[in-house]
């Protein structure tokens, strides 16, 4: 794991956290994070512990954890297995406990797990030191950022929500009404995106799904109101189920409203939550963006999709290529698709 030796690579120094940048990395953590395990090797932090904590190495393509300096597995072994193989579904690295690849002591994701009980993982990103800025920015930063998201996601409980289902693809239509006008909100609840190079993971059928209104069911100092969903197919019998509701929006403010969507599967376990935003718009007082899309060179009517900005997207009338689309106050892009592969965007 490491020696003591001066001239090895691989020298600890000449007693723990003798080092200053050691030491300022430490003492990081500690500030950072409540201390929520025991001293014991075998303890288990509480499956309520909280954070995250990741070092990003290079190279290897692995996702691992603790413990690096013994094959022993930790109190919370099972609970870093499954977040570790759902961080390798996204970067599609190979998921193990630290101790596979070579034994190693001193690691930061050692000391955060075992001093304070956080999951900690070290990612081995790329397939080389010193990559170049091409292959980090074509396909390290890609392969991976969907992880690093997943870990923001999942840092408030990350030991219970990792085992939970995915919430994707959340969808309202339409995305901008007035108040009272109801709307179709969709979602997959998917419980099988993990990486099973190393095991298997097991997964459930999906057993209920439901969305919050602005106060995510994590808040406290407002009670948060669940909204159940339904399965689309009429029945939570599979690991994948689309997702279905309608919302009441005669009781919401003018403006930009969250509407937070998670999913449970067949062991309780309430997986993270996605989120989308709806707009309240005023009848009266809100504007109006309209136009005419048409062929650069013959000047005849298109069919397009008219994108305002992130906000959302209108087709046009394929007969005229007018489109018009209300919205709240403010600047925004327009793009024009057209359906026709004969035209480019705009």
């Amino acid at each position: 794991g490491s020696s003591g030796s001066q001239c090895a690579e691989t020298y600890r120094g000449p007693s723990p956290a003798s080092e200053p940048e050691v030491q300022a990395v430490q003492d990081y953590v500690r500030a950072t994070f409540p201390d929520q395990r025991d001293d014991p090797i075998s303890a288990a932090a509480p499956i309520t512990a909280t954070g995250v904590f990741l070092d990003i190495h290079s190279y290897s393509e692995l996702v691992l954890w603790p413990w690096g300096f013994t094959s022993q597995t930790p109190g919370n072994s099972t609970a870093l297995q499954t977040l570790g193989r759902k961080f390798a579904y996204f970067n599609q690295y190979e998921p193990d406990q630290s101790i596979s690849l070579y034994p190693t002591d001193g690691t930061t994701d050692d000391f955060a797990y075992g001093e304070l009980g956080i999951a900690a993982y070290t990612f081995e990103m790329g397939t080389s030191f010193f990559q170049d800025c091409g292959t980090f920015e074509s396909t390290i930063v890609p392969d991976n950022m969907p992880a690093l998201l997943y870990a923001a996601k999942v840092a408030r409980t990350p030991y219970m929500t990792a085992s939970g289902p995915d919430a994707l693809d959340v969808t309202m239509t339409p995305n901008i009404v007035n108040s009272g006008t109801a709307v179709t909100l969709m979602a997959s609840v998917n419980d099988t995106r993990y990486f099973d190079t190393v095991g298997s993971e097991p997964t459930q059928n999906i057993a209920a799904a439901e969305y919050y209104i602005d106060v995510p069911p994590w808040i406290t100092t407002t009670t948060p109101v669940a909204y159940p969903m339904a399965a689309a197919d009429g029945s939570f019998n599979s690991t994948v189920e689309n997702v279905t509701a309608t919302i009441d929006t005669s009781s919401l403010s003018n403006g930009r409203h969250i509407i937070y969507v998670r999913g449970k599967d067949a062991l309780d376990n309430w997986g993270v939550v996605s989120a989308q935003f709806i707009y309240i718009i005023d009848p009266v007082a809100s504007p109006f963006i309209n136009g005419q899309v048409q062929a650069a060179d013959t000047g005849q009517p298109l069919a397009a999709t008219i994108h305002v900005g992130a906000l959302t997207q209108v087709d046009n009338d394929p007969t005229t290529g007018l489109y018009e689309v209300q919205v709240i106050s403010g600047t925004y892009d327009l793009t024009a698709v057209p359906d026709s592969a004969d035209y480019g965007p705009v």
